[in-house]
């Protein structure tokens, strides 16, 4: 008898640390899912350029902060645009608000990647040098899974042809902005 009930509080106790420990992985991942949805508001950074490329100034914003940017629209415009930005300890989002003053173009926060625009009058130009406005770009939304439904972080999504892109999120989700003659996206 005093076996079967050693047996039986060795059992309950193997179950309640089972469960002690699953409570903390529990709250430790809900924990980290609220550092994971970080506003560009409320990261602080410094950065002092002159003169140089946007597409410069986003690469250093890049190495100090987990943000990273997406060119949807002319890449001559981020490496045609110069800026000059003196920021100590402030908000990223001011800086880009600064950024915006100087070229016009529009930044949107998806998760950690920063959406760059440029401005709707910016001309790009054809294979033939004629000038015309720039395309309308569309907002696509998806989740990527497996062939068992599972979703799938980190997932590659392209428009097929270009170098225009992102990354899903933790839940498999992404946002992409793409051009109205986009027919194909890549997801890798």
């Amino acid at each position: 008898m005093k076996k079967l009930l050693l047996r039986w509080l060795t059992i309950a106790m193997s179950i309640n640390l089972n469960l002690s420990i699953v409570s903390c992985l529990c709250a430790a991942v809900l924990s980290a899912n609220e550092t994971l949805s970080q506003d560009m508001k409320e990261v602080n950074i410094s950065i002092n350029v002159n003169q140089v490329s946007m597409e410069t100034a986003l690469t250093e914003i890049e190495k100090k902060t987990e943000f990273g940017f997406s060119n949807f629209g002319s890449i001559e415009f981020v490496k045609s645009q110069k800026v000059t930005l003196k920021a100590n300890n402030i908000s990223l989002a001011d800086v880009l608000k600064e950024m915006a003053k100087q070229t016009g173009a529009s930044f949107t926060q998806v998760d950690y990647d920063i959406v760059v625009r440029p401005p709707m009058s910016h001309p790009t130009k054809k294979k033939n040098n004629l000038e015309k406005e720039a395309q309308q770009d569309r907002l696509i939304r998806g989740k990527v899974t497996d062939e068992n439904g599972e979703t799938l972080a980190g997932a590659n999504v392209i428009i097929k042809g270009t170098s225009i892109g992102t990354v899903t999120d933790i839940d498999g989700n992404y946002v992409l902005s793409v051009p109205d003659n986009a027919r194909i996206l890549v997801f890798s």
